[in-house]
């Protein structure tokens, strides 16, 4: 109530000012610019939003002048207001329903999520948020969604997605933070090297800052896998993120498959292989790989020997 009365305020001296501006009685229009902007903030404190938030209402407030203020008051008391701030409590997913998601069901999220109601688009990007998290849903594809959905129109929506965006990006460096401080238990590293590819690969970090960590994620596993090349996870993560800095993970990957000569380490050499058209590593590691007796175990491998 004391809101809507500081709005109703606000209006009405807004009114005053066109009314000076009408007179042309410009300095006492421009002290009442001074007092209404004043009162506008004020509005705009009792709402407790974010920086971006407050900018965004301050920008409204002088833009749709003098009426804003009351429109904005008065959408607090509808059932559906004109903005309300991101929670995570809201559309909370509970894991046990998303076990079974995976890269392939991103389809139904894409088309809530760009072509729902505003509701449906909320609830959707609460859904990635949870499903980037639990790594079940590809994330370039997530990341590009939610930066279309902060263009959407309605603003409801546009903030949703910023914040889901903070949210990510906090998640992240929390995460590699956490796995950075015990990496000397293999498993810990696996983690740090994982959540820090999975940031990198995001777009949520960019320039001079990519760089420095995906150089210094790739320096600490160098320092590690002398004692943890018998590790097929840990060399998976490292030559993934060999990867990802744009070098040429195969010459690496066969140095790995002497040392760790077993099935997975096998057919992710022959995958590298094929990718990188070495057709001739690519025969040679195959008639090894059937010389051992092996079916394949990796889907992408399963597929290309069952269509041959």
């Amino acid at each position: 109530m004391v809101y809507l009365i500081f709005s109703c305020i606000t209006v009405i001296v807004g009114f005053v000012i066109i009314g000076f501006l009408l007179v042309q009685s410009y300095i006492n229009a421009l002290y009442s610019y001074a007092i209404y902007f004043s009162l506008a903030v004020v509005n705009i404190l009792f709402l407790k939003l974010s920086f971006f938030q407050a900018f965004y209402e301050l920008v409204l407030n002088m833009s749709i002048f003098p009426f804003y203020p009351l429109i904005r008051a008065l959408g607090m008391f509808s059932d559906r207001p004109i903005f309300r701030p991101f929670k995570n409590e809201e559309f909370q997913v509970k894991l046990s329903e998303i076990q079974l998601v995976d890269v392939s069901d991103f389809a139904p999220v894409l088309i809530i999520s760009k072509y729902g109601d505003t509701f449906q688009k909320k609830a959707g990007i609460r859904l990635i948020v949870e499903l980037i998290k639990e790594e079940k849903i590809d994330i370039n594809q997530s990341i590009q969604l939610l930066k279309e959905l902060q263009k959407d129109q309605h603003p409801d929506v546009v903030m949703y997605a910023s914040d889901a965006m903070t949210e990510l990006d906090n998640y992240f460096l929390q995460k590699i933070e956490e796995s950075k401080d015990r990496i000397d238990d293999p498993d810990y590293l696996k983690k740090y090297g994982s959540y820090a590819d999975y940031y990198i690969k995001s777009g949520l970090v960019s320039g001079i800052i990519k760089d420095n960590l995906l150089k210094n994620v790739i320096s600490v596993f160098e320092k590690r896998l002398e004692k943890l090349s018998f590790r097929f996870d840990i060399v998976d993560v490292y030559l993934t993120l060999i990867e990802t800095s744009g070098r040429n993970p195969l010459e690496p990957a066969i140095r790995f498959k002497e040392i760790l000569a077993t099935q997975p380490m096998l057919e992710k050499t022959i995958l590298y292989s094929i990718k990188y058209n070495r057709l001739d590593v690519t025969k040679r590691l195959m008639k090894e790989f059937f010389d051992k007796g092996f079916s394949p175990e990796h889907p992408s491998l399963k597929f290309l020997l069952e269509n041959q």
